[in-house]
């Protein structure tokens, strides 16, 4: 596999530092281009939340925890992993974050394990399809019938899930096995609501079959950007 990341501090006022994290392998990364060839590990996304003091830590916090997971473990045991450290986070109010990603096996067995709203995308037969489901109450109201011109687009940074904030929030936690990820997907996308909530399915289908690299990430970063992104961006391309 061929794992490409970058990271970019948002833009905005209110932003004093980077409260994304991004996990690749036991390497935890906050800024900058990186890529690697690796045959196995896990990769994810940690949006720390509320622009406040203690969201990086949440955020570093989850993301240096799971990076301590066996790869061998059950989808129980890391279920189990990230419940504890939204226990942590909510009894210490040390605020909150997301957690989005996959751990890949030599097998190419593959677990999943999804809360809040960072993303993970795939390309399959030549288009690109979404792997988890936004936990927000824009995707709620839409899941719920209303037609997605008629719901506030505030409503994407309302989160029905995540780890810390209040105690129900872990209830919505997703992780599920994959018993062949090199056969279900040819490439995997993670991204932070930096990029999604401003580009359209045509941008990240677009993104997506390119070839990846330094240049092809940046360019991704620059389209959120333009089209008024101030939050942090994160982005990993996992290549299968």
């Amino acid at each position: 596999m061929k794992i490409y990341s970058y990271l970019s501090k948002g833009t905005g006022d209110y932003k004093e530092e980077m409260e994304d994290r991004v996990l690749l392998g036991q390497n935890i990364l906050i800024s900058g281009y990186h890529e690697d060839r690796v045959s196995n590990g896990i990769f994810g996304i940690f949006d720390g939340l509320g622009g406040v003091a203690g969201s990086a830590f949440a955020s570093s916090l989850a993301a240096d925890t799971l990076s301590k997971v066996p790869l061998s473990s059950s989808s129980q045991s890391i279920k189990e992993t990230i419940v504890k450290i939204h226990e942590e986070l909510f009894h210490g109010n040390k605020t909150a974050t997301t957690a989005t990603g996959i751990i890949i096996r030599e097998d190419h067995h593959g677990i999943i394990f999804h809360v809040g709203n960072t993303r993970i995308s795939a390309l399959r037969g030549g288009y690109i399809v979404s792997v988890t489901t936004d936990q927000t109450n824009y995707e709620r109201m839409r899941q719920s019938g209303f037609l997605e011109e008629d719901i506030p687009q505030n409503m994407k940074g309302i989160l029905t899930a995540c780890l810390g904030g209040r105690e129900e929030m872990i209830f919505s936690l997703a992780v599920w096995e994959i018993q062949d990820v090199f056969k279900d997907y040819n490439r995997l996308l993670i991204t932070s609501d930096g990029i999604h909530d401003y580009l359209s399915p045509d941008d990240m289908e677009e993104f997506i079959k390119k070839n990846p690299g330094r240049e092809s990430l940046l360019e991704l970063a620059w389209k959120a950007r333009a089209k008024g992104s101030e939050d942090d961006i994160s982005i990993v391309l996992i290549e299968l």
